[in-house]
């Protein structure tokens, strides 16, 4: 490779959605609200953030402008890390509180050997942070998909407030970084050639705030399509998920979902692995 190692998180980037319309009117609040969004950082700097927001407020894109870690013979060095915070408020119904179930990333990368590219996210609440991590090592070139997913036992829920049900202060802690083994080997980490950007995605699970005796009232279904498995290749770990009143009205969901996204990543959605529980 001729280019310097670029590991860029134009996240055009970061996207975190949330559309109940996708469910049953009993599976996700009315509305949701996303406001007075907030970012600082090394990968952020006063005027290098866009931000659009979806018209009916329930999904949003951050795109990062100088997002950037670069290792190359020409710099000199063998390490580079940038880091963002984004802060938002979010709001929805009164009797509703949510959790983030999964995230995915998704981009392309070229790696060489020796060369190793990381995408770390905390995210969350004041004091109820999820962690999650990507890491690709070189020799590597290709499009990558790669969920994450969060057990029920694990989640961390936003909580039920009174009359408002405001909830302040969600964060997005991210850090990108790029090592190489020497400050002579090169590599890429960047938009993949399907979205041309880099994503960050967030999967919500929504429940009614009812107490711990509803508990199990409802069916979860996740269909996974694990890495390098049957009827898949390289990095394209994915995962559905589908809310009903009932095991068979739950997996549907999952697998329709699953279906939706193979035919946009080449994957087979008969191959993926599904499972149902009760929350």
């Amino acid at each position: 490779m001729q280019h310097p190692i670029r590991l860029i998180s134009t996240l055009a980037c970061a996207l975190l959605s949330f559309i109940p319309a996708a469910y049953a009117q009993d599976d996700a609040p009315n509305s949701f609200r996303i406001n007075n969004i907030r970012s600082n950082g090394s990968g952020c700097p006063v005027g290098t953030v866009a931000v659009n927001i979806s018209s009916d407020q329930q999904a949003f894109t951050l795109s990062f402008s100088e997002f950037t870690a670069e290792v190359s013979p020409t710099l000199g060095r063998a390490l580079d890390r940038k880091t963002c915070m984004v802060v938002f408020d979010s709001e929805q119904d009164v009797g509703w509180e949510y959790a983030v179930l999964a995230v995915t990333y998704r981009g392309f990368a070229a790696l060489e050997s020796g060369v190793v590219g990381s995408q770390r996210l905390r995210f969350g609440l004041t004091g109820k942070k999820s962690d999650a991590t990507m890491n690709l090592t070189g020799p590597f070139e290709a499009d990558y998909v790669n969920t994450q997913e969060f057990g029920l036992g694990n989640m961390k829920w936003s909580g039920c407030q009174g009359n408002a049900n405001k909830q302040k202060d969600f964060a997005i802690d991210a850090t990108i970084t790029l090592q190489a083994s020497n400050n002579q080997s090169q590599g890429l980490f960047t938009v993949d050639t399907a979205d041309g950007e880099i994503r960050q995605e967030y999967e919500v699970l929504w429940r009614k705030c009812q107490g711990p005796s509803q508990a199990g009232k409802k069916s979860l279904a996740i269909c996974r399509l694990n890495a390098n498995g049957p009827g898949n290749s390289g990095i394209k770990s994915l995962l559905t998920k589908g809310q009903g009143k009932n095991e068979n009205q739950a997996l549907s969901k999952a697998k329709s979902q699953m279906t939706k996204k193979c035919s946009k990543s080449g994957c087979n959605a008969n191959m993926a692995v599904c499972s149902v529980t009760g929350f």
